[in-house]
């Protein structure tokens, strides 16, 4: 589910740039490519935690987990690789209206008071990676 979350809230605020600045054919490029990336990921990954287990009924049936011909996929790895893909798109995302903003015809302190308004995104980048120090060491 959290993987869903992730990709949904991440294709919204990617159609809002999209509504936004669609005019610009390389933006609109760029939306659909990062959509895309998104997309990819998320639903891979989501697979990866479906079937982190042979037989999948493994992942929620321990006694399953217990006989010789089980195997798992360590969920720390899994969760690395969310981690290791969140951060990169949540940079590109949050940096991809940059330079629409600066082309608006508007004073610069409500330019950067628009740059700023974007970056409080950096919050939440700084607590994804907060969130994978302690799995990478883990794991």
């Amino acid at each position: 589910m959290y993987l869903f979350a992730i990709m949904f809230a991440k294709l919204s605020i990617l159609i809002f740039y999209h509504r936004l600045f669609g005019v610009n054919v390389a933006f609109r490029r760029a939306v659909f490519a990062v959509s895309a990336i998104v997309v990819g990921y998320c639903l891979s990954l989501a697979l990866a935690t479906i079937f982190q287990c042979t037989p999948p009924a493994a992942v929620w049936n321990l006694r399953l987990r217990m006989k010789p011909g089980s195997k798992c996929i360590s969920l720390i790895k899994i969760e690395i690789a969310i981690g290791g893909f969140n951060i990169p798109t949540d940079i590109i995302i949050l940096l991809l209206p940059a330079p629409m903003l600066w082309k608006l015809q508007m004073p610069w302190s409500r330019k950067l008071g628009l740059m700023a308004i974007l970056a409080t995104g950096i919050l939440y980048g700084s607590v994804t990676c907060t969130w994978m120090v302690p799995l990478v060491r883990k794991g």
